[in-house]
């Protein structure tokens, strides 16, 4: 198993964030966690990162490729996040270094982590950047000066580019137009799958998830009330919460269908015209 959680509970300023929660991660395998705004989503993926806000306590049990990693220190743990867990956030324009250019912040990981010489440092970045789809153009580019897809798309390269076990996307297409999303998120799925490497996707949205995850995980105030293949879940989901999730994807496919059948209206409409 690449990622075990069991029984994990998480307190924080004297709220109960994280009740019981426990969740696998099989070798290979993509698997989904889904919850509203506020259900203790975020606070395991810190918690898997031993990145806990201060004063936040973790209880239960975290073990990464069987070994136990809550509680283990943060210089322990910042060995393993980048080498062995790759993260891509919701907001790559915050979580990308300003400062750093392109190549700075992809090559950033394997300076930290490995000891590469300068020619195999700029192979590795530019190979990187080739497979995420960013032209060698792009390199000396500062985040400002791109796209919110290739941000995300920088993003995915600096967790991947050291080739990490398990990669934990927490929300990365929140921020994206639904075409940009639904091309990261065919990215990602494919990086993913090509490296081996395991995938913990973090998501409020049934639509992203039935397009990313083969087995999803139901997270309600801070409980795991629902598990199972995804498509099982948005067929017949069990729980009034899963429900919930469940019809507000439907309802956010439906309204997406009937914007592009109106902007193709429109197009035709136009094009008779002249």
């Amino acid at each position: 198993m690449s990622l075990v959680i069991e029984d994990l509970n998480v307190e924080a300023g004297g709220s109960h964030i994280v009740k019981d929660a426990s969740l696998e991660v099989a070798d290979g395998q993509r698997v989904g966690l889904i919850g509203p705004s506020g259900s203790g989503k975020s606070m395991i993926t810190k918690a898997v990162l031993g990145l806990l806000p201060v004063g936040a306590k973790a209880s239960g049990s975290i073990r990464l490729f069987g070994q136990e990693i809550l509680g283990i220190g943060e210089n322990a743990m910042a060995d393993i996040r980048g080498s062995y867990i790759g993260t891509v956030f919701q907001n790559p324009g915050m979580s990308l270094n300003p400062v750093l250019t392109v190549s700075q912040q992809v090559g950033l990981p394997l300076r930290m982590h490995y000891q590469l010489n300068r020619q195999e440092l700029q192979d590795r970045v530019m190979g990187m950047l080739e497979r995420v789809g960013l032209g060698k153009e792009l390199a000396s580019a500062y985040p400002s000066q791109l796209s919110g897809g290739q941000q995300q798309r920088v993003a995915i390269a600096t967790a991947l580019v050291t080739a990490p076990r398990l990669i934990i996307a927490d929300e990365p297409t929140t921020a994206l137009d639904s075409i940009t999303q639904r091309s990261i998120l065919d990215l990602l799925t494919r990086l993913v799958d090509g490296s081996g490497a395991s995938l913990l996707f973090v998501t409020h949205d049934f639509t992203v998830l039935a397009r990313a995850c083969q087995v999803s995980y139901v997270l309600s105030q801070g409980r795991v009330v629902e598990h199972g293949a995804t498509s099982q879940l948005l067929d017949q989901p069990q729980v009034a919460s899963t429900q919930r999730l469940v019809s507000a994807a439907r309802q956010l496919t439906l309204q997406a269908s009937l914007s592009a059948n109106s902007e193709r209206d429109s197009t035709i409409d136009e094009e008779s015209k002249r």
